[in-house]
């Protein structure tokens, strides 16, 4: 496959989004303990996400990436709607900055990807 700008943007973006949940998680996990299960659970999914994001770059998948994309999208969509229930400002705009940013990279990675195709 080719690289693309916007397959790189995507790429960078989801890599940032899945970097940030591990680096929370991993901060939790120390500050809870390893006692805590879910902290413990919600280290190992971001620490694997942030990995199959590194695979991507390398291998450079363009559906897997939309699929991951999307998937971070989601999780950074719910993080907002947290913050929201947390009437806290930090944890809803960040989050859902992230969440539009990922949307946009997957539209315009497929997108893309179609005008290519044609």
């Amino acid at each position: 496959m080719k690289s693309t700008r916007s397959y790189w943007i995507c790429a960078v973006i989801t890599f940032a989004s899945a970097a940030m949940s591990a680096g929370f998680s991993i901060h939790a996990l120390f500050a809870l303990g390893t006692a805590d299960p879910t902290a413990a659970y919600a280290a190992s999914r971001s620490v694997a996400l942030v990995i199959v994001a590194l695979g991507l770059m390398r291998f450079r998948s363009r559906d897997a990436l939309a699929a991951l994309a999307l998937t971070m999208g989601l999780v950074r969509a719910f993080d907002a709607a947290i913050g929201v229930l947390q009437h806290d400002v930090g944890k809803t705009v960040g989050p859902a900055v992230l969440a539009l940013a990922a949307f946009a990279s997957v539209r315009a990675l497929l997108t893309d990807a179609a005008v290519r195709s044609t």
